[in-house]
């Protein structure tokens, strides 16, 4: 297992309690793509809009995606190219230390179209790749696949996907059940050993209260972080990773997040053999998956939830404050 040493820790979004300001509800993972990152001749990467518009440029990919993210949420909030953007954009820039020295638009490298994610994702062998890379598009997975090693996980995706196309695509194959629960494995024992950088400081803290506001089943432990003082998001951050039911939930969530419908059904269809009796039910069956893992995601969490407020008063008593909070429509 691989967690980042906290003085590679992304930056935090910016805010007033150090929290990511979401325009969309906790949970909701999918930013909307108005903005992209693209690499900039000479080293570094240049974060632009739809338009063109080169916003700065910085060295790290991880940290332009940040920014890119956060632009993307700053203009769903207050609309592309408004005043109140230009205003939000500027301070987003600041806080996310771009160069904004001008910069010539022929010195963006086009994108490389030699490998594109579809033929990737044609090949058993190179699916982990694919699906986790898929994942890193969205605001959740940009944070989590930075902070948790891959490997393991890449080599059980295509163990999965191997499987999948021998049996024909058949989804309730027992190989590829077994390589399904394996996966999920591998994913709640990276989030448990996330809690990890708890003890390295509140710039951790931060990193992970932002990542578990964006992850769909955290419940009002997502509503939490976003209110409390960085000790007391502390505490609930090691209680709430300790707890294998609460990460099993999360790591169903995020299994179904990479091994979506439309993601299994390319693959079926451009490796399952045509006369395979799997194929007409390739797409029931994407969508069961999906349906199921969401199911059990839910059931887990809330468990674990569970678990957290009757087994612990202090967790119990910020279980209610945040109730009260989110009643009065603070939180």
């Amino acid at each position: 297992m691989r967690i980042r040493q906290i003085t590679e820790a992304p930056p935090m979004f910016p805010g007033g309690t150090g929290q990511l300001e979401l325009p969309l509800p906790p949970g909701k993972g999918k930013a909307p793509k108005l903005f992209s990152v693209t690499p900039v001749e000479g080293g570094g990467y240049a974060v632009i809009d739809k338009n063109n518009k080169v916003y700065g440029t910085i060295n790290s990919k991880f940290d332009a995606k940040l920014a890119k993210i956060k632009l993307d949420m700053d203009a769903a909030k207050l609309g592309l190219g408004t005043p109140e953007f230009e205003k939000a954009a500027a301070q987003s820039v600041k806080d996310f230390k771009l160069n904004t020295k001008e910069l010539d638009l022929q010195k963006l490298k086009a994108p490389d179209k030699s490998s594109p994610a579809k033929k990737v994702a044609q090949k058993a062998g190179r699916f982990g790749a694919y699906v986790i890379g898929m994942a890193t598009k969205t605001a959740w997975g940009a944070i989590l696949f930075s902070l948790i090693a891959v490997e393991e996980l890449m080599s059980e995706l295509d163990g999965w996907a191997n499987a999948y196309e021998k049996s024909g695509c058949n989804i309730n194959d027992p190989t590829v059940r077994a390589y399904t629960v394996k996966i999920r494995k591998v994913l709640t024992g990276e989030i448990i050993g996330l809690g990890a950088m708890i003890a390295t400081g509140a710039k951790a803290v931060k990193t992970l209260s932002n990542l578990l506001m964006l992850l769909g089943p955290a419940g009002w432990i997502a509503r939490a972080v976003a209110w409390v003082a960085v000790p007391v998001a502390a505490y609930m951050l090691g209680k709430a990773l300790a707890n294998t039911k609460f990460v099993d939930g999360i790591s169903e969530w995020v299994l179904g997040g990479m091994l979506e419908p439309k993601v299994i059904r390319q693959f079926a269809f451009t490796n399952c053999p045509k006369e395979s009796i799997y194929l007409e039910t390739a797409d029931a069956d994407a969508d069961k998956l999906s349906k199921s893992l969401k199911i059990d995601a839910k059931k887990d969490a809330r468990q674990g939830l569970k678990q957290l407020i009757s087994d612990d008063p202090k967790m119990k008593k910020i279980y209610l404050a945040t109730k009260k909070k989110a009643k009065a429509g603070e939180v």
